[in-house]
């Protein structure tokens, strides 16, 4: 004779199964309504009048939660030193990263631009090498110099990485956007007393305003992405014969490691040591890969340690001879 079911063991059933209902249907409705994702570019002119609308621009690409608008602030100078320069922001809901490189790729193609230097930080180097490797299959490709600076390379790489799995099974949308308050407010702060030389702390508080603004939906669709899924989908490691394949579609690489990072370890650093040995040994001559440059600072923070930023940045100019 069967065990009859207890009223509150049917009610506890009823109300998991409520709560996952309505969960599935709150990342439904972030994905139906925000279903064509923007990507925003904007563009600041080249100091040189003699560079401004010419062949070369510079793409930048931030990290996680960030404006670029404002992280870029720190290094706009060294930049449009150089060429146009162009700051991307990502869509506040969604993070859907074919979108974001289709999008900025054809914004720049249609604008005249061919030769590209790619600047990415953190999750933006992940997506500055995705953007490179796009367009190693394209027929009317850019030629492209990619800097990337603090980026990880697999789940792996990220301190702590288990905790980035839960992104495959939380799926924000409007109901838990509202909790985006609550969740980015509890993120750390900088000690304003405590920065680096050079750094402005009304940009330090406008960097954190616009991280506490972010949404759980576009945050955690951007950790899935850092995460990738048995080589299936989101952001996948380097291999040795894919920068040699980089290469020889003419890129010119070189990262930028920071030492005693927070958020991207030693195991990040490593890697990429390893991966640029081994490029340095398959690389034609000319092509410019080399080893990363370390500097003591926490993970990517432009506006909080400038001048670090700066010498790193300046450094990796020099490797990829700009």
């Amino acid at each position: 004779m069967a065990t009859p079911v207890s009223r509150r063991a049917l009610l506890k059933g009823a109300g998991w199964g409520g709560l996952a209902y309505l969960l599935a249907g709150d990342y439904a409705a972030n994905t139906v309504a925000h279903w064509n994702t923007t990507t925003r570019l904007t563009k600041y002119p080249a100091n040189d009048p003699s560079l401004r609308g010419k062949r070369r621009a510079v793409l930048y690409f931030p990290g996680v939660l960030a404006d670029g608008t404002i992280t870029i602030q720190p290094v706009l100078s060294q930049l449009v030193a150089r060429a146009d320069v162009f700051a991307v922001n990502y869509d506040p809901y969604r993070f859907v990263v074919t979108d974001v490189i289709q999008s900025a790729a054809h914004q720049l193609w249609e604008a005249g631009y061919r030769d590209l230097i790619v600047f990415g930080q953190s999750c933006g180097g992940c997506v500055g090498i995705d953007f490179a490797r796009t367009n190693a299959n394209q027929r009317n490709r850019f030629n492209i110099r990619l800097i990337t600076h603090d980026a990880p390379d697999g789940v792996d790489t990220l301190v702590p990485g288990y905790w980035a799995y839960l992104s495959y099974l939380l799926r924000p949308g409007p109901l838990l956007n509202l909790l985006s308050p609550f969740v980015f407010g509890r993120f750390p702060v900088h000690d304003l007393g405590n920065l680096g030389a050079g750094a402005d702390p009304k940009l330090v508080k406008a960097g954190e305003a616009a991280m506490h603004d972010s949404f759980l939906s576009c945050y955690v669709d951007q950790v899935r992405y850092l995460v990738g899924l048995l080589g299936l989908v989101g952001y996948q490691p380097v291999q040795p014969h894919e920068l040699s394949s980089l290469v020889q579609a003419g890129v010119a690489m070189c990262s930028i490691g920071v030492d005693g990072d927070t958020t991207v370890g030693n195991d990040g650093l490593v890697k990429w040591v390893a991966a640029h040995r081994i490029q340095r040994a398959l690389a034609p001559a000319g092509s410019t890969i080399e080893l990363p440059e370390y500097v003591r600072m926490p993970h990517i923070d432009n506006t909080g340690y400038p001048l670090e930023v700066q010498e790193g940045l300046e450094r990796a100019f020099a490797r990829i001879r700009l």
